[in-house]
């Protein structure tokens, strides 16, 4: 899963433009760190994905693994700044996407993009705070950027 945001600083002065992906960087970071938090606690051991799908007697267990492996990045493509969030494991993409049993059943546990699109609410003060750490300046003048709301893409 990918967050995305948009940040494009039409000033001619490095420095402003510096300032703006970082600030890029920064918010979508924070964006992506409450996600993966979000999508842990999703999935701590005895709160989910639940109901699990296994017999008692499978020799399935709920570990923790999954919890403690999902993670966030940030890296800068162009001028966007893009998050992933998620796991390695390999049975993360079917608890997500879904699966069908051998008995035909199916089975979905989306844990990432339910995380991901919780955050939608905190990006207007989160945009806010991080705009003012990293746009105002010593006699605290705020360089105004124009920016648009982060797009989220399923992939």
């Amino acid at each position: 899963m990918k967050i995305q945001a948009d940040v494009k600083v039409h000033l001619r002065n490095k420095e402003v433009k510096h300032r703006g992906a970082m600030f890029a960087q920064d918010l979508v970071l924070g964006l992506a760190l409450e996600a993966a938090e979000r999508a842990r606690q999703a999935v701590a051991p005895g709160v989910g994905p639940g109901p699990h799908p296994h017999k008692p007697q499978s020799k399935h267990i709920d570990s923790g693994d999954l919890m403690r492996s999902i993670e966030a990045d940030v890296n800068m493509v162009g001028e966007q700044a893009v998050a992933t969030v998620g796991s390695d494991l390999p049975y993360a993409v079917f608890l997500e996407v879904g699966w069908h049993s051998a008995a035909g059943n199916f089975f979905r546990y989306p844990f990432i993009w339910p995380a991901i699109t919780a955050t939608q609410p905190s990006f207007p003060p989160m945009a806010a705070h991080k705009a003012k750490v990293w746009f105002t300046g010593d006699a605290g003048d705020v360089v105004s950027v124009p920016w648009k709301f982060y797009t989220i893409e399923r992939g």
